[in-house]
């Protein structure tokens, strides 16, 4: 089970997107604003992120910048029911992970919630094993010096 953070001022889409990511077997937090998100995000581990653009006091991109600089691994789906190549290409610059239109295509919508909760499992799997690698890397020659210090002794 994934946590998710949901950030739209659409109480409507709030219902819609929670009972659909509750239905996929997830968990969800909502926040109204851009603002309450960021402190949401703060004050919890989500493994995805998604978020409208246009909100009241902090619209979506400027949201994803906030994010994205307290964690450059977040992965985060942008909602827009005013979208045009340019915001998409920008947003994506941003660091969004991918970017939908409204009215949302569930199917669609599926699909991308799988893919990217998907990339957040092989990053977190990556790091895992990278920290593996290292404890190996640096346990190796104190073995080895271990090793010829019990050698000399025993000869």
């Amino acid at each position: 089970m994934s946590r998710i953070l949901f950030v739209d001022d659409d109480v409507s889409m709030q219902a819609a997107v929670s009972k659909l990511v509750s239905l996929l077997g997830h968990e969800i937090d909502v926040a109204s604003d851009g603002i309450e998100g960021l402190f949401k995000f703060k004050e919890n581990n989500y493994d995805l992120v998604i978020t409208d653009v246009r909100m009241p006091k902090l619209d979506g991109k400027d949201f994803l910048k906030k994010v994205k600089n307290l964690d450059k691994s977040a992965v985060i789906v942008v909602l827009t029911g005013y979208g045009s190549v340019t915001s998409a290409v920008e947003l994506l610059k941003l660091g969004a992970y991918d970017y939908l239109e409204k009215p949302i295509n569930f199917e669609e919508f599926e699909m991308t919630l799988n893919r990217a909760l998907e990339k957040k499992q092989i990053e977190n799997q990556l790091n895992f094993f990278k920290g593996v690698l290292l404890t190996i890397i640096i346990s190796i020659p104190l073995w080895l010096i271990l090793g010829i210090i019990l050698a000399l002794v025993w000869k």
